[in-house]
């Protein structure tokens, strides 16, 4: 395996933000997923990047999604349904760890927690009403 140079560094972001994986991106470029984790863990920079770029491919793959729903729905182009609604549900999900602020879950929320022997009642509510 190689070293982590600069042109490999703005391979593997362009390559991420068009939505290939992790491991085929550190095989393309020669490198060990161990020194790419590394990398992300002693450069927070790079994590950043990094970070951001799968931000993008996520973002990419759902606008894709709708495209292929449009062409399913006006007849242009034919898809096994079942396919078509597990892999618009896995890219939900990417999305969803990805982009947890825009696509995660309802955040407010309202009950009981219970833990070692303790009842805590939780009542959250939204920062923005509050400020009206």
């Amino acid at each position: 395996m190689t070293k982590l140079t600069k042109q490999k560094t703005g391979i593997i972001i362009s390559s991420l933000a068009d939505g290939h994986t992790i491991v085929d991106v550190c095989k393309a470029v020669d490198i060990s997923r161990a020194a790419f984790y590394k990398r992300m863990r002693n450069d927070e920079e790079f994590a950043k990047e990094v970070r951001y770029a799968q931000e993008q491919s996520a973002e990419k793959a759902l606008e894709e999604l709708d495209g292929i729903f449009d062409k399913a729905l006006n007849k242009k182009k034919s898809y096994d349904t079942m396919v078509l609604r597990d892999y618009a549900h896995h890219l939900r999900w990417r999305a969803s760890k990805v982009l947890p602020e825009r696509f995660g879950d309802q955040k407010n929320r309202a009950g009981v927690e219970i833990g070692d022997g303790t009842i805590k009642v939780v009542w959250e509510t939204d920062a923005s009403k509050d400020s009206v």
